[in-house]
């Protein structure tokens, strides 16, 4: 049996992009980790998830994405980006914002997958 890739974030923050044109919505982890001495901030962007492939644990969320790999999210580095990597963030919200893609920042994922936003129902 061959064992997905496990990633595991130091600091990540959940995107969703959700089109304009036919309501598909796609998340997202965005994944940061302070550079030490000599090295820089990095930050990886993962394939894509949707909330049913989201499984909450008491200290941690595991979100399988579509490339097959696993993302163990512990809830100590939710929201966890230093500013160099959220300006990227940024950058890339922008970008899908500009290809007719409604984006936003879930801060709390228990809480959102719990009850998401009425315009996401």
């Amino acid at each position: 049996m061959i064992m997905p890739n496990v990633i595991y974030p130091e600091g990540w923050v959940i995107f969703l992009a959700k089109s304009k044109k036919d309501g598909s919505v796609i998340y997202r982890v965005f994944c940061s980790e302070r550079g030490g001495y000599g090295t820089d901030d990095s930050w990886r962007l993962s394939s894509g998830f949707t909330l049913k492939d989201l499984i909450l644990k008491d200290d941690h969320c595991l979100a399988k994405q579509i490339s097959g790999s696993v993302y163990n999210l512990h809830y100590a580095g939710q929201n966890g980006y230093t500013s160099t990597t959220f300006r990227i963030l940024e950058e890339i919200m922008e970008k899908k914002r500009k290809e007719g893609f409604h984006c936003d920042l879930i801060r709390n994922i228990k809480q959102h997958k719990n009850n998401p936003p009425m315009w996401l129902r």
